[in-house]
């Protein structure tokens, strides 16, 4: 489990919606999971509205 967990959030991949999903997940306190995905989609690029 620990290896599947490595390869899921230390390879060198983008920060995809997959992974976002999944630390949703994994985390308990959803905030801070949503805090999380919001950091990441606001630093991956450019945002179109």
């Amino acid at each position: 489990m620990k290896e599947c967990f490595k390869r899921i959030f230390y390879e060198d991949e983008p920060f995809g919606h997959h992974k976002s999903k999944l630390l949703e997940l994994l985390i308990v306190d959803r905030s801070k999971s949503m805090t999380a995905r919001l950091y990441h989609t606001m630093n991956s690029g450019e945002i179109r509205f």
